[in-house]
């Protein structure tokens, strides 16, 4: 009779480690998924940018590269994102999300988004107009490459705050690709020599980086803590919509101040969609945003916000690609090819990106085995004996 007994504790412990494997199995898989979806949105992410470069230079809209221009790009962004979710999620859906604003966390999304968006907009456009070379022009290239390092932030802040542990391997990544962001960015800081009172402009630009790492932490905590725990669905939707009102009602009238021209004339730049060819370029940047942003946000949902920021090292691969592509199209404006020390920087990075990513397997198969793990993490999930 005890050695039934025995028998019998023994068998509901080995299914009970059953299936704590299986949940470990399925939790690895979800996020290996998510991450996934993280490196698709870098794609979307690093050609809407581009899209401006197809619309030819010379024409009645002004100069393409001027803050008032790049902020109604973004506007426009905002406004084509919202309605790709809209359509997307649906629309019953998606007025369901927005009835969430009557809680107060609720605001907590809007506000991480707003400092997120067009905050970190604004901050990124002074550190712009602040970084001058030797020619006395401004410079993005030292505030683009900086705001990468919102990635560390990331980690950093989930460590502290979450206290999420990171694997040695994607410790040793992020060290290694934070240095060389920084060698890079000191690297373009010679080549264009920027003058030192560049450094102001530097700074804005880790300033801008801290807003979007805020944002990462921030809206994974409301999606896996808070009291109500949003979806990634309801996230992306009231972040969007809000990033939206808020773009249309200040976005394009501060950057008309920013620009020596009234507020008010931040309006007239809506006129530009009379120029169809203008209009289709922008509205296709705005379609394209959104589904990126539908893919990041459902990786920050099933991933976490450090895994989510690295993915998004990716764009410094698929950036210069689009690059490449566009030049052999002859689009209207020229387009300058990275620099051969670029790609001396970047493939590292790709390749820690690409560490970052594999590291809940590479975490598993040291434990189980490099075969058992590939099986267990990319096959098919063997179900559970509940006899």
């Amino acid at each position: 009779m005890a050695d039934q007994v025995t028998t019998d504790q023994q068998l509901l412990q080995k299914e009970k480690n059953v299936k704590n494997e299986l949940d470990t199995i399925r939790t690895k898989r979800r996020i290996i998924l998510g991450i996934m979806y993280g490196l698709i949105s870098a794609v979307g992410y690093s050609i809407v940018p581009l899209m401006l470069y197809i619309i030819p230079e010379q024409g009645p809209y002004g100069n393409l590269a001027a803050p008032i221009n790049a902020t109604f790009y973004v506007t426009v962004q905002e406004i084509m994102a919202t309605f790709v979710i809209f359509i997307f999620y649906k629309p019953k859906n998606f007025i369901n999300f927005l009835k969430l604003l009557r809680h107060k966390e609720t605001w907590l999304i809007v506000l991480y988004g707003f400092l997120g968006g067009p905050v970190a907009m604004v901050f990124f456009q002074l550190s712009v107009l602040l970084t001058i070379n030797h020619q006395g022009g401004t410079d993005g290239t030292v505030p683009g490459l900086l705001l990468n390092l919102n990635v560390i932030l990331a980690a950093i802040g989930s460590a502290i705050f979450f206290r999420a542990r990171q694997s040695k391997y994607t410790w040793t990544a992020l060290a290694i690709s934070t240095c060389l962001i920084l060698g890079m960015s000191i690297h373009f800081a010679i080549e264009e020599g920027l003058a030192w009172s560049s450094i102001g402009g530097m700074c804005l630009a880790l300033v801008t980086a801290g807003f979007y790492a805020m944002e990462a932490l921030g809206m994974s905590h409301l999606m896996s803590s808070s009291k109500i725990k949003f979806t990634n669905h309801e996230t992306v939707s009231i972040k969007t919509s809000s990033s939206a009102i808020l773009m249309l009602l200040l976005g394009t009238p501060i950057a008309a101040v920013f620009s020596h021209q009234s507020f008010l004339d931040g309006y007239k730049i809506f006129a530009n969609f009379q120029y169809y060819d203008y209009a289709l370029i922008v509205l296709a940047g705005g379609i394209i945003m959104g589904s990126s942003r539908m893919l990041y946000y459902a990786c920050l949902s099933m991933s976490g916000p450090t895994y989510t920021t690295s993915t998004q090292l990716l764009m410094f691969f698929w950036t210069p690609i689009f690059q490449y592509i566009f030049i052999a199209v002859n689009v209207p404006n020229k387009i300058s090819e990275p620099t051969w020390y670029y790609w001396v920087y970047v493939i590292p990075i790709v390749f820690c990106t690409f560490i970052i990513s594999s590291n809940e397997f590479l975490v598993h198969a040291s434990k189980v085995g490099w075969k058992r793990g590939f099986h267990e993490l990319f096959g098919k999930i063997p179900k559970q004996n509940t006899k």
